[in-house]
């Protein structure tokens, strides 16, 4: 996919630097060569912290500021006086009787079903109806904006919902695309404009409303909580690092692979998945793979999550870094030196070409794995009954969607109750054979660099991130040192 997508509104990105966000460690060789050649991932440990770096920290953890986000706040009695009056000031509407909402939601269905059919028609006809490049895409947009949502239910609705928010975020973030003026550059050389340029990409990759500001600490955070798990292995057990060539995995159990879980999909749904969900996707189901493979030890699932982890949350905080906090070529070669010891100039040029040229795709896949953790662990926080083939299900069933839609779905504001029924797990559900510590530990799976590349839909990235990852491999085992005693400033 094109990177030139349009403007989601005004925004300045905040100034400064936090100096301390990025933990120094000492990487072992071993490690090094594994890291370059191999995955990339988060962490299951981290929930969305959106709103806790504008708040300026004010929540303590990561789960206590993301549910404020669901949470509407308790209105005082003068605003809730002021509400009544207002609703009532003109003319009295009387509420509609339990018949006559009946026949409403029947005729919405009806008129739905035909619009249903109309959109499946374009789809088998144009793949891209749902991209706004597409000549049926206005066609499909005015069909999904006259249908009466507030009559629908059910799954009528949950497919209008994701089909409605698409068209929206498509709709905005096509207002500058093939505008290439800002190609060839670090989008945050271009000044505000660059920057909101940015903010729409990462926006509309995840269908989600995190400000990069935000999404840029939790990758920070990710990095720093994934090295020191390693770095605390390590220390455990040395030979973790020289058994971990052997145990790396480029892709996941078949289980878990994206064309699995979407295989049951509703075709419009699919067709109008976030441009980063696979990638997001695919990074939880590799940890998830590594954390149900009973040939390896609990301590080697373990390492292996958390060097993946690192992989994807370092990518994912190059690309932010570059393309919204005015980050130069040497910032990148001073993370990569302090996590992953010294590497060759054509890796980290190469990393920093991808990054440029394709702003926002790393970022994006690793924010939505977060995003995606987030929902996981909402969902079984909140339910006596949780399984991971309810989590699947939820995603894929009810989905695919944006986060925007699932957070709804959600529901927090109106009780949990809101979450829409999925099918009953299966006897194959993956988390049952997942140890407890496992499941609670490891909750994500992710590829190489090359793999997260891969899913990106600008081939210039793709290549650019492969060649990265390929010539550090090579090269990284002759060139390691340890790491620097400061670490890298955001």
């Amino acid at each position: 996919m094109a990177s030139n997508h349009g403007y989601r509104g005004p925004g300045r990105r905040k100034q400064g630097s936090a100096a301390a966000l990025l933990l120094p460690v000492v990487v072992s060789l071993c490690l090094i060569a594994l890291l370059t050649a191999g995955g990339a991932a988060l962490s299951l440990r981290q929930s969305r912290q959106t709103g806790a770096a504008a708040e300026g920290g004010k929540e303590e953890s990561n789960s206590s500021g993301e549910a404020a986000r669901f949470q509407t706040q308790p209105e005082t009695e003068a605003e809730a006086e002021s509400a009544e009056d207002a609703g009532t000031a003109g003319t009295a509407v009387e509420p509609e009787s339990e018949e006559e909402t009946e026949d409403l939601e029947a005729l919405a269905a009806s008129d739905f079903a035909a619009v249903k059919e109309t959109l499946t028609e374009l789809l088998a006809q144009d793949s891209d109806v749902f991209s706004n490049s597409s000549v049926n895409f206005e066609t499909a947009r005015q069909a999904v904006l006259a249908v009466d949502g507030d009559h629908l239910t059910g799954d009528d609705l949950q497919l209008y919902q994701v089909l409605l928010d698409h068209m929206n975020s498509e709709e905005n973030a096509y207002s500058l695309r093939g505008d290439d003026s800002m190609i060839g550059q670090p989008l945050s050389a271009f000044g505000d404009s660059g920057l909101d340029r940015f903010r729409t990409l990462l926006s509309y990759y995840t269908g989600s409303d995190t400000d990069p500001d935000t999404a840029r600490q939790r990758m920070a955070d990710e990095l720093n909580g994934a090295y020191q798990d390693i770095v605390n292995l390590n220390a455990g057990d040395s030979s973790l690092a020289g058994q971990a060539a052997a145990a790396n995995r480029t892709t996941a159990s078949s289980a878990y692979l994206y064309a699995t879980v979407t295989a049951s999909s509703d075709p419009l749904k699919l067709a109008c998945a976030p441009f980063s969900l696979e990638s997001g996707w695919q990074e939880y189901a590799l940890l998830r793979t590594y954390a149900t493979d009973d040939s390896l030890s609990d301590s080697m699932k373990m390492y292996m999550q958390c060097y993946t982890r690192v992989y994807y949350a370092l990518y994912g905080l190059v690309d932010i870094s570059v393309n919204y906090g005015n980050w130069q070529l040497s910032d990148v070669q001073s993370i990569c030196t302090s996590y992953f010891g010294a590497v060759s100039a054509d890796y980290v040029q190469n990393l920093y070409n991808s990054v440029v040229s394709a702003p926002g795709e790393l970022a994006g896949a690793s924010l939505m794995y977060l995003e995606l953790d987030f929902i996981r662990q909402t969902l079984e926080n909140n339910m006596a009954d949780y399984t991971e083939q309810y989590f699947i299900n939820f995603l894929f069933g009810n989905g695919p969607a944006s986060v925007r839609v699932y957070d709804g779905w959600i529901g927090l504001t109106a009780g949990f109750s809101a979450v829409p029924e999925t099918a009953a797990p299966t006897e194959a559900d993956p988390a049952a054979a997942a140890d407890t510590a496992a499941a609670t530990t490891a909750d994500a799976a992710a590829t190489a660099a090359d793999t997260t590349a891969a899913t990106a839909a600008d081939a210039t990235a793709a290549t650019a991130a492969a060649t990265a990852a390929d010539t550090t491999a090579a090269t990284a085992a002759s060139e390691a040192t340890a790491a620097p005693a400061d670490g890298v400033a955001l």
